[in-house]
């Protein structure tokens, strides 16, 4: 695995001191962090309500990634994250999740300023071009669009007068299986 250096970060209708801003989640120093002080109502390990808004990172330029970590902050272990969704993005309009941690109290040390257990990432996959498929649908030869979820299924979608063959094909971490489908004359 590979740190991402630089890059930006922002949390909509955030609520936080000046100087543990979003920014703060990503500067690579363990000193410093990210809190949002409006919890909403998810629990944290202690049954409290506490839980963060949302974090936006965006990264300098695309690269896949397989994992990822983060470190807790340096007081209030119950602030610390344990439950999330983890979503990406090639272009800022379709999201799909990479990972969900319902209950990650197991992977979140109570030691500060020290870096989780590693997550994995489910990889997603970039759906066949209309170019690559001939008869396909002329917009997308997916109703679900150009980039689905990891175990997600793709349905496929021809011009009128034909049929798929397969009706579907399936994003197993990153790869298409089968790897395409046939718009058939009906």
């Amino acid at each position: 695995s590979k740190t991402t250096t630089g890059g930006t970060a922002w949390s909509l209708n955030g609520n936080y001191p000046g100087k543990e801003s979003p920014i703060q989640a990503i500067d690579e120093d363990v000193e410093t962090k990210w809190l949002d002080e409006d919890p909403d109502p998810r629990k944290n390990r202690r049954g409290e309500a506490y839980a963060f808004m949302a974090l936006t990172v965006q990264l300098p330029t695309s690269a896949p990634m397989d994992e990822y970590s983060f470190h807790t902050a340096n007081d209030v272990p119950e602030r610390d994250p344990i439950a999330w969704d983890f979503w990406g993005s090639p272009d800022n309009v379709t999201w799909v999740l990479l990972d969900s941690q319902e209950d990650a109290t197991a992977d979140v040390p109570d030691e500060r300023e020290t870096e989780t257990n590693r997550f994995p990432v489910d990889i997603p996959c970039y759906l066949p071009l209309p170019i690559h498929i001939r008869y396909s649908n002329d917009t997308t030869p997916c109703l679900e669009g150009d980039i689905i979820a990891n175990g997600e299924n793709c349905t496929a979608s021809c011009r009128e007068g034909y049929l798929p063959e397969p009706d579907y094909i399936t994003c197993v971490q990153g790869e298409l299986i089968p790897g395409t489908f046939a718009c058939n004359a009906v």
